[in-house]
């Protein structure tokens, strides 16, 4: 199965409240109807704070993270036909100003529970060091990085999207059109066991790790949505 990610900058002339009753309530039943979707969630932004570390951040704007689940690429490229694609175009041009989108692999290190609403669920955008290139960021990440993060105190659920392609206005992205090389998916108790968690000698550990690979870190608190 894979996932494909959207990075949802809103429109300038909308609030973040309309913005999120315009996602959630007329976008996300639009989305939801399509019948290939496996699951659908929305994540919308509730704090923008660099929660538990202290790192350079992307100065990308984020207003929100939408997920869609596919069976495999094929299935998503069949699930968004030109017919698809017209019509959610038409409704995200009441709303966003910009969407970029990953398709990425999950890497389950640890699995989220059931009632994963019920905890804090941080999100997080990671961008490799200049020198350090895409096999060996993948490498670092999901092979060294994800077992120290599996010691860490506190931890609930920790996924690894792993970027595979990017997409950008309809049409095929560069890296240097988005220059994002990972998505982490964090759940925990509350946000004080984010501070804990990282401030642990584990965390210190995991995050001396980050050092050797990541140029940026870039976190979110989400509330997520399951749409489908």
């Amino acid at each position: 199965m894979i996932t494909r990610m959207g990075i949802l900058e809103k429109s300038n002339s909308m609030t973040e409240e309309e913005f999120n009753d315009y996602w959630l309530n007329i976008h996300g039943p639009l989305v939801r109807d399509f019948d290939c979707l496996r699951k659908y969630h929305q994540n919308h932004i509730v704090d923008r704070e660099q929660r538990g570390i202290s790192y350079p951040r992307s100065s990308q704007v984020v207003d929100g993270f939408s997920e869609l689940w596919f069976d495999d690429v094929k299935a998503m490229e069949n699930c968004f036909n030109a017919d698809a694609l017209h019509v959610l175009k038409e409704d995200e041009s009441k709303f966003l100003q910009n969407v970029p989108i990953i398709v990425a692999r999950q890497n389950i290190v640890v699995p989220p529970p059931e009632d994963d609403e019920k905890y804090v669920k941080r999100m997080t955008l990671l961008k490799r060091r200049f020198d350090i290139d895409v096999e060996e960021f993948q490498h670092q990440w999901e092979n060294v990085h994800g077992e120290l993060v599996k010691t860490m105190p506190g931890i609930k659920g920790y996924i690894q999207n792993v970027i595979i392609d990017r997409e950008l206005r309809g049409k095929k992205a560069n890296y240097e059109d988005i220059p994002i090389d990972g998505i982490v998916e964090f759940w925990f108790d509350s946000k004080g066991c984010i501070e804990k968690a990282f401030h642990s000698p584990e965390g210190r550990k995991t995050m001396e790790h980050s050092e050797s690979f990541l140029e940026e870190i870039t976190t979110f608190l989400v509330k997520t949505h399951k749409i489908k």
